[in-house]
């Protein structure tokens, strides 16, 4: 949960409700349709979901640092 930036600058979020933005990735670079973004995180697995599009990614948290994982695709977020 919260807002984390990008490698690129940009600002993405994950709200308590599961709103979120920013999130979605394909091959390492973000894509947004437009409409609405959702996010479920349980354990370690952070699915979004941008109808009709869907991704799981394993997470992982250090200090400060939010790295997702889809096969060999990785993005780091910072906290902000």
């Amino acid at each position: 949960m919260g807002v984390w930036i990008a490698p690129d600058g940009s600002t993405a979020f994950i709200l308590e409700n599961g709103v979120c933005s920013g999130m979605y990735y394909n091959n390492g670079t973000p894509l947004d349709i437009g409409g609405g973004m959702t996010c479920a995180y349980s354990g370690n697995t952070l699915v979004v979901m941008q109808p009709p599009n869907q991704i799981s990614y394993k997470v992982h948290y250090t200090g400060d640092t939010m790295t997702i994982t889809n096969g060999s695709m990785s993005i780091t977020f910072t906290q902000g």
